[in-house]
């Protein structure tokens, strides 16, 4: 029975020290929440005024299926490396050479 007490006290114990490290994290925050500190760009997002252009809420799109699927394989064609083409090389035999000049003295 003393073993069941001691880990039935045991684990709340363990967890109650390795949560008091955390502790020393979570009082040095400069905010009275974690979430403080962006009051600037908070106000700042409110008090603009949709900055989408009014096209962007158009969700119908003058396009059907078919011409979608041939742009996608055009665009996942347009990153493949071409294929390398055979090397074809010509040789020409070089121009026959002069004889060879005889000396004079």
């Amino acid at each position: 029975m003393a073993a069941k007490s001691f880990r039935f006290l045991a684990a709340p114990a363990l967890l109650a020290l390795l949560f008091a490290g955390c502790t020393e994290h979570l009082g040095r925050r400069d905010g009275a929440t974690s979430f403080a500190g962006d009051a600037k760009a908070a106000n700042a997002a409110i008090m603009t005024i949709d900055p989408w252009p009014r096209h962007a809420e158009n969700t119908q799109i003058g396009m059907d299926g078919i011409k979608a699927q041939r742009a996608m394989e055009r665009y996942y064609r347009a990153g493949d490396t071409p294929t390398p083409q055979p090397l074809q090389l010509t040789l020409t035999p070089p121009p026959a050479a002069a004889p060879p000049a005889s000396k004079t003295d």
